[in-house]
């Protein structure tokens, strides 16, 4: 008998973002104001040389679908970078979600931030001590230093926009 005609073993299509739960009401652990500043922080300086700005994603508390045999598995990480992924162009475009089937790609990079709430009860975070409290990450030819802040190659802080606005000011007097 072919698999054809065991309705059981019929292979279902994956569910898509629209398919999917993209927040649940009354859920704990909301962002505080130091989690969203940071978060901005590093979206905002976080230019790799090595990819287009256009092939860059990143997402903040957005949930993260990461295991297709348990299709309603998911996380929602502080923050996320996917790279070799488009960056929403249109409305139409955003994502509700980000599932790793339906992308093709994996995010590079996953970080939580630490808080009372997360801390408390878990044993699984430990402590990493950093030459300089630098971490360099080679594909992306950036580095995270402390406070989570992107450096460049010579090692200097990637400027935000205000930081860029105001050295372009100075440069004008």
């Amino acid at each position: 008998m072919s698999q054809a005609n065991l309705p059981h073993l019929r292979r279902q299509p994956l569910p898509t973002m629209y398919d999917l739960p993209s927040e649940t009401v009354g859920e704990p652990a909301l962002p505080d104001e130091f989690h969203r500043f940071q978060a901005d922080l590093m979206e905002e300086t976080c230019q790799p040389p090595t990819y287009s700005p256009d092939q860059i994603f990143i997402a903040c508390d957005l949930y993260l679908y990461y295991d297709s045999r348990h299709p309603l598995w998911y996380k929602r990480p502080d923050w996320f970078l996917a790279v070799d992924v488009p960056r929403a162009s249109q409305q139409q475009d955003l994502r509700l979600s980000y599932v790793i089937w339906q992308e093709g790609v994996p995010p590079f990079m996953v970080l939580e931030l630490l808080s009372p709430g997360t801390e408390e009860g878990c044993t699984r975070y430990q402590a990493v001590t950093l030459p300089q409290h630098r971490l360099w990450i080679e594909e992306l030819q950036l580095g995270l230093g402390l406070w989570l802040r992107w450096y460049d190659a010579a090692g200097e802080w990637v400027p935000t926009a205000q930081e860029r606005a105001e050295q372009e000011h100075l440069r004008a007097e």
